[in-house]
Order: structure tokens, then C-alpha cells, then sequence
């Protein structure tokens, strides 16, 4: 016997599926509800929003590249690691593409649509990141995150123009982004490490100020 799917899988798939041929901004919770065949509080104990909808899809796709990433990826370059793990991303993708050109019509018609959404591009870079083994902690690893967010965000908008079936474009595109940020990010290697060794100072100094104080005081 098949297992049941999960109230919140029904519901991400009957969103996807409404807004292949409805506008984002008409579609309202009820139209989910009724085509996800769930009740309405049903709907309010898995999603507080249409966005937090939008960001369960996206940790879905997180974890289908993750899972299905190549064990021999390491063995590449840090470039072709990234160009591969998005690569896959945007094959998945491809099955939801006219959901997503609706989604991104409303995007880019309200900012604010992008800022609700950002947290969730951040920590899908964060994940392709460590997929790839490239280190995200400090000022760096921060710079390393939003650097991959804007390739992709810059590669995602050629990939909803694209029909091409062998993704010509977008593959050209993020090979150039990708190059590009890879430029920059080194350019700025030596000084993001002057940068990080001076906030550590900072940190150990502000650390031994209460210690050093206390004795001045006992004195």
C-alpha cells in the first residue's frame, strides 16, 4: 500500500501547480486549501503564508540536490563543484517552470516579495556551499554566500527565458557569473583576511577588558 503524502508535500505541489496558470498575487490561501484537498487549518498548522509555502519548496529542492550531489565532487575545482550543484538545481527546477515565471512576474513588481524570500536564497547558498566544501564561516564565508545568492539569483532570470532542453544559456550564463565572482572574491582575499584578523584582536582584546579592569579596581 502507497504511503499517504504529507499534508505539507500536498500543499507545496497544489501551490506549484495553481500558480503554473494563476497570478501570485490573486492566488489566496482558500484556492490552496481547496486544491490541496486539505482543510483551512490544516493549511494554517503547515504555512503561515504564501511565502513560507515558497521557502518549503525551496528546502525541498535543497535536499534533492544535496541528496543526489556526486561523491566525487570534491575532486573538481571550487568553480565546477558550484556550476555542478546549480546545474542540478535548475534541471529539477525545470519541471515547475511556468509556476516560477508567474512567481517571478510578482517579484519583480514588489520589492518586498524579495526581501520576505532573501533569508531563504541566503540559506540555500549557504547549503550549496558546504555541498561544494567551501568554507562559509567568517566575514569571508558571509561574502562567499551572498557572492553564490546573486549568481544565482543573475542566472535564475536567463533560466526562465531559457528553452532551450540543453540549458545553453543558462549554463553560459552561470559559467560567466561564476567566473566573475570568482575574480572578485580574489581580489579581496587579502583584504578579508587583514579584516578578520583585526575583528579577532577585537574580539580577545574585549574579552580580557573586564578581567584587566577588575584587577585595576582590586588595586
Amino acid at each position: 500500500m502507497a504511503k499517504a503524502k504529507p499534508a505539507s508535500d500536498k500543499i507545496i505541489d497544489a501551490t506549484l501547480k495553481l500558480a503554473a496558470d494563476h497570478s501570485w498575487s490573486e492566488l489566496g490561501m482558500t484556492d490552496i486549501a481547496a486544491a490541496a484537498k486539505v482543510s483551512l487549518g490544516t493549511l494554517r498548522g503547515e504555512f503561515g503564508s504564501k511565502a513560507s509555502i515558497l521557502c518549503a519548496f525551496v528546502r525541498r529542492v535543497d535536499c534533492h540536490v544535496l541528496d543526489h550531489a556526486d561523491p566525487d565532487i570534491l575532486q573538481a575545482t571550487p568553480k565546477d563543484r558550484l556550476f555542478d550543484l546549480l546545474m542540478q538545481r535548475f534541471e529539477y527546477l525545470e519541471a515547475h517552470k511556468p509556476a516560477l515565471r508567474n512567481i517571478a512576474k510578482d517579484f519583480d513588481r514588489d520589492a518586498g516579495v524579495w526581501l520576505r524570500f532573501a533569508g531563504s536564497l541566503m540559506a540555500s547558498q549557504r547549503w550549496t556551499l558546504h555541498a561544494a566544501g567551501i568554507d562559509t564561516a567568517g566575514l569571508a564565508g558571509r561574502l562567499r554566500v551572498r557572492g553564490l545568492a546573486m549568481v544565482y539569483a543573475a542566472t535564475f532570470r536567463v533560466w526562465l527565458k531559457d528553452d532551450d532542453p540543453g540549458f545553453a544559456k543558462t549554463m553560459s550564463e552561470l559559467d560567466s557569473q561564476l567566473r566573475r565572482g570568482e575574480q572578485w572574491l580574489g581580489r579581496l582575499e587579502g583584504p578579508l583576511r587583514f579584516a578578520e584578523s583585526l575583528v579577532g584582536f577585537a574580539r580577545a582584546f574585549a574579552r580580557r577588558r573586564p578581567s584587566q579592569d577588575s584587577a585595576t579596581s582590586a588595586d
